[in-house]
């Protein structure tokens, strides 16, 4: 079966009005990814915060070079937290002529000494701290790929140890000419260095070669290994297609930072979403996996329940969450939302429905990485930006915001499900005052009356964090 152009699979062309698709499934998200790749004609532009090393990370990677063999021009552009100091991985991609690679606000330090990382970091903290967290994934201006997913096995359910619950958007038109517009500005911006610069190794055509042998055939096995289902042209065509009968025509802003950002600048996407609140009306549903609302945040929800309005807001338990220290900023705010009557929900550390694994097949933690809200069931947002003041003043951002109410419908049930009692503990607070944790299992209700299925290691990271001034950092 011969590759599908994106025109054929969508019937869209780069100007036409946009249709969205929400991808829930992380085996679809990543396969969607895949034939996203697959199916480029001209240009690839990748733009990840994280892109690891594991199978989807090297299973990705593998297609971008075989897009390149072909004569698409491929960018990646990735943010400088969680390179290996060699980046010898992305060099060789880097070393095919339809490849470029950038990284954004680099470390000077690129050798394999964490302590002279870390002392970087401590004497240039105020650069260094400020990251790239956006995730996006275009191609052709015909298509891209929006959400909260970073590239990497937790991301789309394969990890055997801890998986994320995350949601993306696939999005047609004249949204993917947007996208790449936002990422040219980060393309071309002063923060972003190409990777050649910065690294000392160079790839010669045979030692390409051999790096590019090893891939392939690492794809080759761990295909063979790992049952994520059929990779075959055909197969993957077919997960596009089932897509593509979901795609919804819909109004759609494009929100993104800018660059400069890392200089200052305030986030336009904080604003815009600011802006929405005079206008919700009967529901706002929010799930965000690091939820530090501050004072400011407090008293914007607390006016929208006393307007009448039902907000429920559902982020990580402490046993769950993979960053205690932003949970004891959450956790701060969490008697004041309550008496404001905002409801909580937060999330066990493993997602489950009777015997089904929403996540992984394996048996593993389960974490929420998703950054989605829900008004009225007929505005939608998804993107890589949390509720907490990381997101707002210090990292760059990207979202959609989706005017549909068939889609916004389709977020809102997404988010009902992950607020359920067999997925998450509710709070409240009983009529002593004190915080309440219920859920349901094995079909019996059970409430406890401290946080519960936390270490003691998770507890006093969360509790230090109530010590120190690092709120604005979280």
């Amino acid at each position: 079966m011969s590759q599908a152009t994106l025109h054929e699979l969508f019937g869209a062309q780069p100007h036409d009005a946009p249709r969205v698709a929400l991808l829930e499934r992380p085996d679809e998200a990543l396969t969607a990814r895949v034939a996203l790749i697959d199916a480029a004609r001209t240009r690839i532009d990748a733009q990840y915060y994280i892109w690891d090393k594991d199978f989807s990370g090297r299973l990705l990677a593998q297609r971008l070079f075989v897009a390149a063999d072909r004569g698409v021009k491929v960018r990646v552009l990735l943010d400088d937290v969680e390179l290996t100091p060699s980046d010898v991985p992305w060099l060789a991609l880097d070393s095919h002529p339809n490849i470029q690679v950038r990284v954004f606000n680099p470390f000077r330090t690129r050798v394999r000494d964490g302590w002279r990382r870390l002392l970087e970091g401590l004497l240039d903290f105020r650069r260094l701290n400020q990251r790239m967290h956006n995730k996006s994934l275009t191609v052709d201006d015909e298509a891209t790929v929006i959400g909260g997913r970073n590239i990497g096995n937790a991301y789309f359910g394969l990890d055997p140890r801890a998986n994320f619950r995350d949601l993306d958007v696939l999005a047609t038109g004249s949204v993917a000419g947007a996208v790449r517009a936002s990422f040219e500005c980060f393309w071309t911006s002063s923060h972003a260095r190409p990777l050649t610069e910065l690294a000392r190794v160079r790839f010669t055509p045979l030692r390409l070669l051999a790096r590019r042998r090893r891939l392939d055939r690492f794809a080759r096995r761990a295909l063979g290994e790992i049952s994520v289902g059929d990779w075959n042209t055909a197969a993957v065509q077919s997960v596009l297609a089932r897509i593509a009968e979901r795609l919804a025509t819909a109004d759609v802003e494009v929100l993104t930072d800018s660059p400069d950002k890392l200089a200052g600048g305030a986030s336009p996407i904080a604003k815009r979403l600011a802006a929405l609140r005079s206008g919700v009306h009967r529901e706002l549903l929010v799930e965000s996996a690091y939820f530090v609302p501050g004072k400011d945040g407090i008293a914007a929800l607390g006016e929208l329940v006393a307007r009448g309005v039902t907000v429920r807001i559902t982020t990580n338990s402490l046993a769950s969450t993979d960053v205690p220290l932003v949970h004891g900023g959450y956790s701060v705010a969490r008697l004041a939302l309550l008496r404001a009557g905002v409801q909580l929900h937060e999330v066990r550390p493993t997602f489950t429905i009777g015997r089904r694994r929403l996540l992984s097949r394996k048996r593993s933690r389960a974490a929420l990485h998703t950054k989605a809200a829900a008004i009225d069931r007929s505005i939608a947002f998804v993107g890589s930006m949390n509720l907490d003041p990381r997101s707002t003043r210090l990292n760059t951002e990207i979202g959609l915001l989706i005017h549909c109410e068939a889609f916004a419908g389709q977020v809102a049930d997404a988010l009902d499900r992950t607020a359920t009692p067999e997925l998450s503990w509710e709070v409240t607070l009983d009529p002593g005052g004190r915080l309440n944790w219920s859920s349901v299992d094995h079909g019996k209700r059970t409430q406890v009356l401290r946080e519960p299925r936390a270490s003691w290691g998770r507890r006093a990271q969360a509790w230090l964090v109530r010590l120190l001034p690092i709120h604005d950092w979280l």
